[in-house]
């Protein structure tokens, strides 16, 4: 299990000297750059960053996080929509909550467990009940490491079991079999709940389902969201970004409007500081020095995957170059290099919505052209009515403008 982390964590605290989590000064250089790609894995598991230490706390700066750990707190019941871009950071603050609500356990009685919904089924596959039949499936299995091997099964976890076993035989019949499958297992899940946890309330975290296509995701969640509901059982759901800009009402009525926005960092005077301790906590300084942090949140648009890959990247052109250390030419082709990325496959009509972007500092959505540049991080979204074209993408905007 990951180690607990505070919801709230002082400026003063961010501010401690920088503890690298690997031994560099002792290696040769190609040890320690070895050492810094794995520091550097935008594709990193989150709780491995938990174990070592190097996530920075966010709450202080996205307040609706904290948001959602306290409404949690209030009613462990309820059922909450977590959306935001690619790379923004939703599973590492989907586990900030998870161990949010871990170590408080005992004063909000509730109980709080994730589930990669990735790792349950292939997210193409997903459908109706299958958010169901995991939590049942993960309440069992708790069931059976917390009951003692000489003490045989309650009867309500037979019973359970004997049903998962008779819809997991027919696991892939139309939508509508499967929302009455989801109907069959509520009453097991409540009888589970109360088995497991007694009068204590239970918390289930989705995460990954973020990747699916929102019309999937919506008929996946709707009848699974109400039998979690009907069971008693609190949520949170992460979800594809259009949510945010396009939730259904039917959507918004499921999650009672609780749908929570994980914006990106604008890298002003305090987001440019937690953009910077993220990387100070993976890198030692006399590799990855002050004013290089600097450019490289400046260059990520605060989109927490860039940064880490702005980082990796530059951290090669380094190495590649002979340098012990990366210098801000280094940091000026890694962003290059991502722009260029970026750029691949923009039409005219793309072209002039970010110039509109760039001049007036909005976004009118519009429709699919909109939303597309939103989700692939051509544009940021700040929150309050900001967004911005993406830094790397801005030296490239009126090149691409006089090629189209």
């Amino acid at each position: 299990m990951p180690r607990a982390l505070g919801p709230f964590t002082s400026r003063k605290a961010l501010c401690a000297p920088r503890q690298v989590p690997h031994t560099f000064r002792a290696m040769s250089r190609l040890s320690r750059y070895r050492e810094l790609m794995q520091t550097l894995d935008p594709s990193g598991d989150p709780r491995a960053a938990f174990e070592s230490g190097w996530c920075v706390d966010r709450w202080t700066h996205l307040a609706a996080m904290a948001n959602v750990a306290r409404r949690l707190e209030l009613e462990p019941w309820s059922s909450h929509l977590l959306v935001g871009g690619i790379g923004s950071g939703k599973t590492t603050e989907l586990w900030r909550i998870h161990e949010h609500l871990v170590t408080s356990a005992d004063q909000i009685g509730a109980e709080c467990e994730y589930i990669d919904m990735g790792e349950e089924r292939p997210l193409s596959s997903i459908q109706s009940c299958d958010l169901v039949f995991a939590a049942t499936k993960r309440i069992l299995e708790l069931e059976d490491e917390r009951r003692s091997p000489e003490s045989p099964p309650p009867r309500a976890v037979e019973e359970a079991r004997s049903e998962l076993r008779q819809i997991k035989s027919w696991y892939a019949p139309d939508d509508a079999d499967r929302a009455d499958a989801a109907a069959r297992l509520t009453p097991h899940l409540a009888a589970l709940k109360a088995e497991l946890i007694d009068d204590r309330n239970l918390i289930l975290l989705f995460d990954s389902l973020d990747r699916m296509p929102p019309h999937r995701f919506e008929n996946a969640v709707a009848s699974d969201v109400q039998a979690l509901q009907d069971a008693k059982i609190g949520c949170v759901i992460v979800g594809p970004m259009r949510a945010q800009y396009r939730a259904t009402e039917s959507i918004a009525r499921l999650f009672d409007h609780n749908i929570h926005t994980l914006s990106d960092i604008a890298p002003d005077s305090t987001g440019l500081f937690v953009l910077a301790e993220v990387l100070r906590r993976r890198a030692p300084a006399d590799i990855l020095g002050d004013d290089i942090t600097r450019r490289l949140a400046l260059g990520s648009g605060g989109v927490m995957r860039d940064l880490i890959a702005l980082a990796k990247s530059a951290a090669q052109e380094a190495y590649v170059d002979g340098n012990d250390f990366i210098t801000p030419v280094h940091v000026d082709r890694a962003v290059e290099q991502l722009g260029r990325v970026r750029a691949v496959g923009l039409d005219g009509e793309q072209v002039q919505a970010l110039r509109l972007v760039r001049d007036k500092g909005t976004l009118v959505i519009r429709g699919e052209r909109e939303l597309t540049l939103l989700e692939t991080r051509r544009v940021l979204d700040y929150g309050g009515g900001k967004f911005v074209v993406h830094p790397a993408l801005l030296p490239l905007l009126d090149v691409m403008t006089a090629a189209a």
